[in-house]
Formats: structure tokens, C-alpha cells, sequence
């Protein structure tokens, strides 16, 4: 979904951002991996941030959006620093790094101090 089509919708409110993410970041962090966001090292890409916030008043009008199939289905990790709180950020990754998230967490943090005063 472009911004444009929703620019005179009444109670939404787009914004994007974008961060070039050439492919030596990811053949850097391949080399050091274990590498939790695990992005394809054979590409330079851009990293598009879209926010599309709404009011509840809309809601109805975003879910249908997709139900219609607007956005497409590809894997969409969330990065930890832009994920909203009610986001589940270790869910959407891919299930082996999410075991390599649970594996350093039992490593780092045995007592689970992040997780119980930290929020996560």
C-alpha cells in the first residue's frame, strides 16, 4: 500500500522511512554469525520503514486492506528497536533465530534478569 492512497482518509497517518543496507552488512554479519535477522547476503537493499498508524475509528478499513492482500506475504522480521510493544519480536523471526535468541539468552542471562525487570 502506497502513502498516496491514503492521504485523504480520514484518522490515518503514514510515514516511511528509508536505510540503505548494502549486502556487505549481511556478509559481514554471516561471518560473525550467528546473526539474529539473518538477511540475505547476496543483495544491496533498502530497509523501508512504513508506519501507518491509525485511530480505532479505522481499523475496520486496515484490516481490510489486508484481507484484500495489499501487503505481501514474505518474511517481515521486526527490528527490536522499532517494534511496538505489543509486537511479538522474538515470534516473527525465522524458528532458528529464534533458538539462537533462547540459546545466548540462557548463556548471557541464566536468571533471567532482561526478561523479568527489563520488560523483554
Amino acid at each position: 500500500m502506497r502513502s498516496n492512497t491514503t492521504l485523504l482518509v480520514p484518522g490515518i497517518v503514514a510515514s516511511i522511512t528509508w536505510q540503505p543496507f548494502p549486502k556487505k552488512i549481511a556478509q559481514r554479519a554471516r561471518e560473525l554469525s550467528p546473526d539474529l535477522i539473518d538477511a540475505d547476503a547476496d543483495v544491496d537493499r533498502i530497509i523501508i520503514e512504513m508506519n501507518y498508524a491509525f485511530t480505532p475509528q479505522s481499523l475496520a478499513r486496515v484490516l481490510g486492506w489486508q484481507t484484500e492482500g495489499k501487503l505481501s506475504d514474505a518474511y517481515l522480521p521486526v527490528f527490536m528497536n522499532c517494534g511496538f510493544y505489543r509486537q511479538d519480536y522474538f515470534g516473527r523471526l525465522r524458528p532458528e533465530s529464534r533458538a539462537l535468541a533462547k540459546r545466548v539468552a540462557q548463556d548471557v542471562d541464566p536468571n533471567g534478569l532482561f526478561c523479568t525487570r527489563t520488560g523483554g
